[in-house]
């Protein structure tokens, strides 16, 4: 089986980590795969030397990637067109119009509201994949059917960061001395990641306890924003805001406490990798987080209230039979959202819609 997948992101968040992963658990399935990604992006260099790479402009007004895809299509002759972003599926929903005999498209969707328009969702599409409940309530409220949606869950490799020790090197980096509790967050620096709230719980927190540090890992379009609040707080040696230089298994395991305060959230795949790591979680109710959660997995409190995530870390802080708990149920939740799981319900999406 042939697939072209495309991912239009030049930055790289939890979809192009989950995209990268995809394309090397199909290529392990032995299916033959190609992928189209923005120019010049981190996507297309992880990508290299991985798979057959064709890297596009993705403007903003369709033209030259559609018609590049359409001559590239009829190059490779996929089976399975699968787009992995909304701007992706755009560009190849526009590509099959261009072609005689085009393979079915089928789309990922990784966030949980509601699309901005329906034309698109309603027609041109074999097939969704939703990651989660919650983005496939999204997809439903335009008109989506049941029938055209099956939700394969985000994956990681759950093994790797059950066995993860992290990089201790980091902390000296950081400029975290030993014995203090790291609180943390790895998310994109936007709105929609509820980092506001974090800001507002951690003001509260480092009152009352002086060995806390609230590390944000992340880059984004809020930074400056964000750290001007750091500083009106009075919080700037208690809330750290980092790059992310190191991958998901050096960085997780050095957290004494993992915390979500996500305003919207399709599903996260930190999330799942801090589950996986065996974590005590503070997640904010919304979106698929309680998908990985559950009931026992984490505590769960009100998006975008500061008073209930300040709530939530300062029970984890004190009560260590509790940390214990959620973190061997998390563990186990994590389980579900193993990668390989990820890779054989998108083959099985695949086969289902070539009818083999």
């Amino acid at each position: 089986m042939k697939v072209l997948l495309s991912n239009s992101e030049r930055g790289f968040r939890g979809g192009e980590y989950q995209t990268v992963a995809l394309v090397k658990g199909l290529l392990g399935a032995g299916l033959d795969v190609s992928a189209a990604v923005m120019r010049g992006s981190r996507l297309e260099e992880e990508l290299r030397g991985v798979a057959s790479v064709c890297p596009l402009p993705f403007e903003t007004i369709p033209f030259v990637t559609v018609s590049t895809l359409r001559r590239f299509t009829l190059e490779f002759q996929p089976d399975i067109l699968h787009a992995q972003t909304s701007r992706s599926h755009t560009h190849l929903w526009l590509t099959r119009m261009l072609l005689k005999n085009p393979p079915p498209l089928i789309v990922s969707r990784r966030v949980a509201f509601k699309p901005r328009s329906g034309l698109k969702y309603r027609s041109g599409v074999a097939h969704y994949i939703p990651i989660s409940k919650a983005a496939l309530e999204g997809l439903s409220s335009v008109g989506v059917s049941p029938e055209r949606m099956t939700v394969v869950p985000s994956g990681v490799e759950v093994g790797r960061f059950n066995t993860a020790t992290g990089d201790k090197r980091l902390l000296e980096e950081w400029g975290i001395a030993p014995g203090f509790t790291l609180i943390g967050t790895i998310a994109a620096l936007e709105r929609e990641k509820g980092l506001l709230t974090l800001i507002g719980a951690a003001e509260e927190i480092v009152k009352l306890r002086n060995d806390c540090v609230f590390l944000v890992i992340g880059e984004g379009s809020m930074r400056g924003e964000l750290e001007s609040r750091i500083r009106e707080r009075g919080v700037g040696g208690s809330v750290i805001i980092l790059p992310q230089t190191a991958s998901l298994e050096k960085i997780l395991p050095l957290f004494d406490i993992y915390i979500q305060p996500s305003l919207e959230e399709g599903l996260s795949t930190a999330l799942i990798a801090a589950a996986a790591a065996g974590l005590p979680i503070v997640a904010a109710e919304t979106g698929g987080i309680p998908e990985i959660i559950g009931d026992d997995g984490g505590l769960l409190v009100t998006s975008g209230d500061a008073e209930a995530l300040k709530a939530g870390i300062a029970r984890l802080l004190d009560e260590e039979d509790l940390k214990r708990s959620i973190s061997e149920q998390a563990r186990r939740r994590a389980l579900a959202f193993d990668i390989e799981r990820t890779v054989l319900g998108t083959i099985s999406v695949y086969n289902r819609i070539l009818g083999r």
